[in-house]
């Protein structure tokens, strides 16, 4: 397994391609920079308000529906924005048996198909996601009236953070069997 620093070392490239690939990279890290900060935010959120939630109804017996949406809600994004790091930290869902197995073309154009699927399955989640948002564009959350496109968009925007990560890999993956140095 790659890791995910690999993504970003620059070979011999011509100046221009060079310049384009350091702008990528940046883009890349300050992605990852404010994923991990989302993340980190969502899980203080959903720890609060899952003690929260706790502590109302076997302490104080009373229920606070808006504490529910805010769970919901941190799942959901936290879900769909750490499936892309998986992906991007090759820690999604594979087979280690049948590559190790594996020797030459064989394993590359096994590893090769390994990405096409995962790049299809993001690219049919994020058509989902696009379905999630039209569906709740009017709907608002019964408990606190907040629309529901809010928690649902994080399909979409899930989907397009993986895609980008895959789209990284197979990128490097190309590079790294043309023989450049990355």
């Amino acid at each position: 397994m790659g890791g995910r620093r690999e993504i970003y070392k620059i070979g011999k490239l011509p100046t221009a391609f060079a310049e384009n690939e350091k702008k990528l990279k940046k883009f890349i890290q300050c992605m990852e920079k404010l994923q991990s900060w989302i993340l980190i935010t969502f899980l203080i959120i959903l720890v609060v308000a899952v003690s929260m939630q706790v502590f109302n109804r076997f302490v104080i017996k009373i229920s606070m529906p808006f504490l529910q949406m805010v769970v919901m809600f941190c799942v959901s994004w936290m879900t769909f924005l750490g499936a892309g790091l998986g992906i991007r930290d090759e820690l999604h869902f594979g087979i280690d048996i049948i590559p190790n197995l594996l020797t030459g073309k064989a394993r590359t154009y096994f590893k090769l198909a390994i990405y096409s699927v995962v790049m299809v399955s993001v690219g049919f989640l994020a058509e989902s996601g696009v379905a999630f948002i039209h569906l709740s564009l009017l709907k608002k959350s019964p408990s606190t009236g907040l629309p529901m496109v809010i928690t649902y968009s994080s399909v979409f925007v899930g989907a397009v953070v993986a895609f980008i990560y895959v789209f990284l890999r197979i990128y490097r993956f190309f590079r790294k069997e043309k023989g450049e140095n990355i």
